[in-house]
C-alpha cells in the first residue's frame, strides 16, 4: 500500500524536535511553525529548553526532522535551530518571565526554510473570542510521546480529548484550561485543536448556534500533565496554555538577554605548536 502523495495540513502541522546540547541529543519534545502578519516563528515549551535533565544536559539548539518533498512523505530533511548566540550566548528566542507561560517563540525570519514542506499555524486559525467551548467538547492533540511516531513518513501519534475546564477562564489563575487527555513526555510544545462541527456564538448575550464542518480550530499549546493535586494520582488531565498568550508574548518579548540555564559553547583549544 502505497501512502497518498497529498495530505491534510493537520497530519503535517507539528514538528518532532531532537533536543541538543552542544550536538549530542539529550531529549525529544513537539512544536509547530507560527506565522503573524509580520514574522514567522518556531513553538515549542520553555521547560524542554531551559529545565531538561541534569544541568549538564541543557539544550542550545533543536535538530527539527521536517518533510523535503511535498508528493512523497519518506523524504525527511533535518534543519537545526540554534537557541543561543555562538559568541555572545544570549538568547535567540523569546519568551515571559512569568513561571505560568511556558514557551517560547524562536524567530526565523533569516531561515531558508525552501528545501522543507513547512504547515503553518497562523494566527487567523485561532478559535474567534466569541466563540464558547463547552466542558466535554472534542479536543485534538497532534504531537511525539516519548519521541514516537510514524519514522518512515515523519508523522506523528494523535490524541484525542475534552474540554475539561470551564474554557475563556484561567484555571487557577494561570493562563491555561485543562483538557480530559492523558499526554505523556515529549508532547510537550504540542498544538491543541478544536474540531468543530458547530459553533456556539455568544451574541449580545445570547447563543446562536453556527455550523463550522470539518473546520479545525487552534486553542494553545500544551506543555504539561497534571499528574496529581495534593496527593491524588492519575488525574489524566493536560493544559493547554491559551493561544491568546502566544500572540501576546510574540508581541512584547524581547530578545537577547544570558541564558544561564544553557550550556556554554566550548571553545576549541588552539593547536600545540
Amino acid at each position: 500500500m502505497t501512502a497518498p502523495t497529498s495530505l491534510h495540513p493537520l497530519l503535517t502541522i507539528v514538528t518532532f524536535i531532537v533536543l541538543l546540547n552542544n550536538g549530542h541529543n539529550v531529549g525529544t519534545a513537539s512544536g509547530f511553525f507560527y506565522k503573524t502578519p509580520e514574522h514567522s516563528y518556531f513553538v515549542t515549551a520553555r521547560h524542554v529548553v531551559q529545565d531538561y535533565g541534569a544541568r549538564t544536559n541543557k539544550v542550545n539548539a533543536l535538530k527539527l526532522v521536517l518533510h523535503a518533498d511535498k508528493t512523497d512523505y519518506t523524504k525527511h530533511a533535518d534543519l537545526e535551530i540554534r537557541l543561543q548566540d555562538r559568541t555572545t550566548g544570549a538568547r535567540k528566542y523569546l519568551m515571559s518571565n512569568q513561571p505560568a507561560l511556558d514557551l517560547i517563540a524562536v524567530p526565523i525570519d533569516d531561515v531558508d526554510l525552501s528545501p522543507y514542506v513547512i504547515n503553518w499555524v497562523s494566527e487567523s486559525d485561532a478559535l474567534p473570542e466569541r466563540v464558547s467551548l463547552m466542558p466535554g467538547e472534542s479536543v485534538i492533540v497532534p504531537g511525539f510521546p516519548f519521541g514516537v511516531g510514524d519514522s518512515v513518513y515523519a508523522l506523528p501519534l494523535f490524541k484525542s480529548g475534552t474540554v475539561a475546564t470551564a474554557y475563556g477562564i484561567p484555571f487557577r489563575g494561570n493562563p491555561e484550561f485543562l483538557i480530559d487527555c492523558n499526554l505523556q513526555e515529549g508532547m510537550s510544545g504540542s498544538p491543541v485543536f478544536a474540531n468543530q462541527h458547530q459553533l456556539v456564538v455568544l451574541d449580545a448575550g445570547n447563543s446562536v448556534t453556527m455550523t463550522a464542518p470539518g473546520q479545525y480550530f487552534f486553542l494553545g499549546v500544551h506543555t504539561d500533565t497534571k499528574g496529581s493535586v495534593k496527593g491524588v494520582r492519575n488525574l489524566g488531565v493536560s493544559n493547554v496554555i491559551y493561544a491568546k498568550h502566544l500572540r501576546e508574548l510574540i508581541r512584547t518579548a524581547k530578545l537577547g538577554g544570558m541564558d544561564e540555564s544553557a550550556p556554554k559553547e566550548k571553545k576549541k583549544r588552539p593547536p600545540k605548536k
